[in-house]
């Protein structure tokens, strides 16, 4: 199954949009050769992992890697000096996404064992709108006018994500593989909200809204019904991903001991309930079917598995870092951050695969 990075903000956009299809232009690829910028390899003796920096074009100076799939796919994206460009990587090559004539940005959100990705573009009339990626081809999946983002694609190709409908309220949303949208009901109680994540069975997380604006993790049941995530700890909490047995990552909202409310990542069990797994601060990614989870927002790349937060290592001269995705393996990608402020996306291998 799919695991990607994700940036936790899923707000409205604005729902004004072009009634012509735009143009698209096909995929073009760049090798680690001498004409891209060369990837940083070194193991780290004693760790268990090891680090690369992946390559990226010559004219782009950033780049974050958001999702790996179990067979080692790579989503992401590129920036310049202008816009961001989604791309995936295969091995040591970087493939740049095909595009549509009338955008500006794009990201790849999430990748599946066949390749195709999916993520949005922001269009030049204005908004985000979601697409799915082929090895050489770019599919908008709503009808132009509609916003919103595809989140995530598991090993079916179905897609979750969300659409923006009248007045800003968002709607929880899945894509069949043939591009068929069915909207997800929002449960009673709620106003609007977003699928995050999906396993190969078919169970959505993401999170629903209240009148009053709260936030709450939920899952979608694949045979029907739902659940609140994490209740005991109130509102304010979201969901990223499922695994096949019915866990899931997030966040939840906790005191401290000094009467502090922070935010921190948090794992689900099949029941609901929620541990905190990662500091104050933090968020969580993907989580792998092994259960080791990516942990976003941290100054240093962490993963947790079986009650351990663990810290990766950091490649030659960057001081920084955060996960985003992490696979079976237990390979996991995000991106570090050099003193300059420059930003490149990452890849760290285990020795050996999680058991």
């Amino acid at each position: 199954m799919r695991r990607h990075l994700l940036f936790l903000v899923f707000l409205s956009a604005a729902c004004a949009g072009d009634t012509t299809a735009p143009v698209t232009h096909l995929a073009t690829r760049v090798s680690n050769d001498s004409t891209s910028q060369q990837g940083i390899i070194g193991p780290i003796p004693g760790l268990g992992w090891s680090a690369t920096v992946l390559p990226i074009p010559a004219g782009y100076q950033y780049s974050r890697a958001t999702s790996i799939s179990d067979d080692g796919r790579i989503a992401g994206w590129i920036l310049g000096t202008t816009w961001r460009r989604a791309v995936r990587w295969e091995g040591d090559t970087l493939v740049m996404a095909a595009t549509l004539s009338s955008q500006y940005d794009s990201e790849g959100l999430d990748i599946n064992t066949s390749g195709t990705m999916v993520g949005y573009v922001n269009l030049t009339s204005g908004g985000l709108v979601p697409v799915r990626w082929t090895s050489s081809s770019i599919e908008l999946l709503s009808a132009v006018g509609l916003k919103g983002r595809a989140l995530s694609i598991n090993a079916s190709g179905v897609i979750v994500g969300f659409l923006v409908q009248s007045q800003g309220i968002n709607r929880p949303v899945r894509w069949q593989p043939d591009g068929t949208l069915q909207y997800i009901n929002i449960p009673f109680g709620y106003v609007h909200g977003v699928a995050t994540g999906i396993n190969d069975a078919g169970d959505i997380v993401g999170y629903v809204y209240n009148a009053s604006a709260q936030l709450f993790a939920y899952r979608w049941n694949a045979t029907g019904g739902g659940l609140v995530l994490g209740s005991s700890f109130g509102p304010t909490t979201l969901a990223t991903d499922i695994a096949s047995n019915r866990a899931a990552s997030g966040y939840v909202y906790a005191w401290d001991a000094a009467n502090v409310r922070h935010q921190y990542a948090a794992s689900f069990d099949a029941t609901g309930h929620g541990v905190i797994v990662g500091p104050a601060g933090s968020s969580a990614g993907r989580l792998s079917e092994k259960g080791r989870i990516a942990i976003l927002q941290t100054s240093l790349p962490q993963t947790w598995k079986g009650g351990s937060l663990t810290t990766l290592p950091l490649p030659g001269r960057y001081l920084f870092g955060t996960t985003a995705g992490v696979n079976t393996c237990g390979t996991t990608v995000g991106s570090v951050i050099a003193g300059t402020g420059a930003y490149r996306a990452v890849k760290w291998d285990r020795i050996f695969c999680d058991s």
